[in-house]
Parts: structure tokens; C-alpha cells; sequence
């Protein structure tokens, strides 16, 4: 728990330290239960830092291993990790595959009800953006309110951030610039009170190309600027070499690169 809170406040080093010291744990007294919901911890942090090779080889051993132990919170979990990772590489089918894994077990009756409220606000944040990614604009909309519904009554703010960041990208597509814009700033707000770096950079990235697309390509080169200083400042404060590689491949990062260098 120490780790996954260090990893939403962007402490990266302190996560790691955290993560490595419970499996070894875990392995020495024999503890699987632990061990591989472990693994699904590191392999989120591996995401989040942009090694998604790695962290799909983690996630993966992790969903295997709650599949066998019928464990409600990492194979569920792990299964969403794994659907996001596939999206971010670019495999639509593979995702779409995972997404459905996922919500058959949250529509299943005899699922158990831990922590439900919590993977499935995740799930449909997911299923929009890949339903955005498709073109189906009409069930990305509904996957956003359902996360942004369930996000509210829960007050779940890392989950709003990203149901805005879903509502303001469907937005975009429609060339709805002002309620895009409206959407992403909130968005964008609630991602710096929140002090987690990835879903900050992530939101101005997405700003950015909304401002791009209405032709303000001055505030667009701002906003990217702002993404990439963020990215910079986790950068500069990674010790860990592991982690500092992994950051050197993050798929974000090398984005705003060459966005920033094409305008």
C-alpha cells in the first residue's frame, strides 16, 4: 500500500525500493498471495514510467497467477493493466480482448464484491478511450459517464481526472472546442491538486492537441511545454538506473518531443 501511494505521487525511487523489499519478502517467507499482487504493483510503475514490455511481463505473471488463486483484486486488476498497456502500443485487438475479460468478471453475479467500485471505474475509463480510439464515438460517451458517475459518488479524484481527460477528447473529436476545452482544463486542475505527474502530462497532452486542432498552435506549443517540464522534473529526480532507462523509452515522452520540435 506504501508503494502504490508513493507511485500516485510520482516518488518513483521510493516505489521501487518499496515494491523489490515486499517481494523479497514475499519469496522468503513463501507468501503468494502477496508476491503477485506485487508484481502487478511493479508492473504498473513500469507503465506509468513508460517500459511497457517490462511492465506487460509483470502483469502478465501476476493475471496468471490470480486466475489460478480466483484472486478478486488482482485478476481484475492485473487484466486492466494489461488493456492499457495493449492500447498504448497500439494493439487495439488485444486490449479490446482484456477490457472484455474484465467486464465479463465485473457482470458476473458470483464475482466477488471487493473493491468492484474501485477496477471498474478504471474499466470504463479504458473502454471509452478505446471505443474513442475506434471511432464509436456514441459508446465512448457512455463508458465516460458511467466513469465519471461512479468516479463522483466515490469520490475517486485520480478517476475523475481521467473521465474528464475521456469526456474532452470525445469532445474534440465532435470539434466541440469550447466544451473540449472547458473539460480538459478541469481535467487538467484536478490532475495538479492531485500532485500525480502522469495523469498531469497526460491531460496537458491531450490539451495541447485540442488547442492544435482549433488552430491556436501558440497556446498548444504552451501546454506541451508545460507536459514536457513535468516529464523532465521525474526525469532529473530519478536515481534508480532501471528506472531511468525504463523513463528513456516512455512512449509520452518522445511524443512531446517531437511535437514540440514540429511546431
Amino acid at each position: 500500500m506504501r508503494g502504490l501511494t508513493l507511485t500516485g505521487m510520482g516518488r518513483y525511487d521510493e516505489t521501487f525500493a518499496s515494491f523489490t523489499e515486499g517481494l523479497s519478502l514475499a519469496e522468503r517467507v513463501g507468501d503468494e498471495a502477496i508476491h503477485h499482487r506485487l508484481l502487478n504493483c511493479l508492473g504498473w510503475l513500469y507503465a506509468d514510467l513508460g517500459d511497457l514490455d517490462h511492465a506487460a511481463e509483470l502483469n502478465a505473471m501476476s493475471a496468471k497467477i490470480g486466475r489460478r488463486r480466483a484472486d478478486p483484486g488482482t485478476q481484475p486488476n492485473a487484466g486492466l493493466n494489461l488493456a492499457e498497456i495493449f492500447h498504448a502500443k497500439g494493439d487495439v485487438g488485444s486490449a479490446q480482448d482484456q477490457y472484455d475479460s474484465v467486464y465479463r468478471y465485473w457482470k458476473n453475479p458470483t464475482s466477488s464484491q471487493w473493491m468492484r467500485f474501485r477496477y471498474s471505474i478504471r474499466m470504463f475509463a479504458g473502454m471509452g478511450g478505446l471505443a474513442l480510439a475506434r471511432g464509436d464515438l456514441a459508446a465512448a460517451r457512455v463508458h465516460s459517464a458511467e466513469c465519471l458517475a461512479l468516479a463522483t459518488r466515490t469520490g475517486s479524484r485520480k478517476n475523475l481526472v481521467k473521465g474528464w481527460r475521456l469526456a474532452g477528447d470525445i469532445a474534440r473529436a465532435e470539434r466541440d472546442w469550447d466544451t473540449a476545452e472547458g473539460q480538459l482544463r478541469k481535467s487538467r486542475d484536478l490532475a495538479v491538486s492531485l500532485g500525480n505527474p502522469v495523469q498531469q502530462w497526460k491531460t496537458e497532452i491531450a490539451l495541447g492537441h485540442l488547442l492544435k486542432d482549433a488552430g491556436r498552435t501558440r497556446d498548444a506549443q504552451h501546454v506541451f511545454q508545460r507536459a514536457f517540464g513535468v516529464m523532465e522534473q521525474v526525469r532529473q529526480r530519478l536515481r534508480e538506473e532501471r528506472l531511468r532507462v525504463a523513463f528513456e523509452n516512455n512512449p509520452d515522452l518522445r511524443l512531446v518531443q517531437d511535437l514540440l520540435a514540429g511546431i
